[in-house]
């Protein structure tokens, strides 16, 4: 994720901006760990002449999918 996240918010009633890029940052990147633990056991129970070529070639579908980088984030993890 990129760039800055603001919200408009009230706060005692008082309406006031938030940046709130680290929290959302956080929450996103808590998806990937069990995203990398699936791709990783998905690959596993494969043949081990055909893992390389399925790391290669996953795709992320569905709502996790359209999180801005989740590809760049679980990258390093399904190959572990």
């Amino acid at each position: 994720m990129s760039g800055s996240v603001k919200v408009r918010l009230t706060k005692h009633g008082i309406p006031g901006e938030y940046e709130i890029s680290d929290i959302l940052r956080k929450c996103c990147l808590q998806l990937t760990d069990p995203i990398s633990k699936a791709i990783q056991q998905s690959v596993g129970s494969f043949d081990p002449d055909f893992q390389e070529r399925l790391r290669n070639n996953v795709v992320v579908a569905g709502g996790g999918s359209r999180l801005k980088g989740i590809d760049v984030a679980i990258e390093p993890r399904k190959i572990s």
